[in-house]
């Protein structure tokens, strides 16, 4: 028969000697993943409270009211109500939402882990924004940046003031960790 004819057979290569098989590698080249990207957590807050400022700068430009109060408080230093603390929940949890997403994309592995550590980055430099405004007798950044902010929120007692700071820090930990 022809080799160019469809009924032709043909032989299948031989094996591999014993010999050739020894040098070839058993398992291909994997990079392993970091256990913590040192730079993850840095860039998922960032990115939270820069979410966050534009998303306040927008509502405050479209006149909707934002405020820390949830409507706890009486105080003429802040917008109360129920309405502008929800919206500020909502900026909170959407804005951490995004964060987390981009410490736990940045670090690919463990980012529940990452998108966690980008909240505590946030919560101590929320705490370090309420000290060094303590320190120097004025407003903080955060109270520029319509972020919830620890110090001089007007709020009626400390009890209304830690009700209503401690649920934005609750929604910024479940935006961040749904984000992760």
């Amino acid at each position: 028969m022809d080799e160019r004819s469809p009924t032709a057979v043909t032989s299948a290569p031989p094996p591999p000697a014993a010999e050739d098989v020894a040098h070839v590698p058993r398992h291909p080249r994997v990079m392993r993943v970091p256990a913590v990207a040192p730079l993850a957590p840095m860039v998922g807050w960032l990115a939270a409270w820069g979410i966050a400022a534009v998303a306040a700068a927008c509502l405050r430009e479209a006149d909707v009211a934002l405020g820390l109060g949830l409507g706890i408080a009486d105080s003429a230093a802040v917008e109360d109500g129920v309405r502008p603390g929800l919206w500020l929940l909502v900026i909170q949890a959407g804005a951490f939402l995004i964060g987390g997403y981009a410490a736990a994309r940045m670090a690919r592995g463990n980012g529940m882990t990452h998108a966690t550590l980008a909240w505590v980055v946030a919560m101590l430099a929320t705490g370090a924004d309420a000290v060094t405004g303590a320190i120097r007798d004025t407003a903080g950044v955060l109270a520029r940046l319509d972020i919830p902010y620890w110090a001089r929120t007007g709020l009626g007692t400390e009890w209304d003031t830690a009700v209503a700071l401690g649920a934005f820090a609750v929604a910024a930990l479940i935006g961040a960790l749904l984000g992760g």
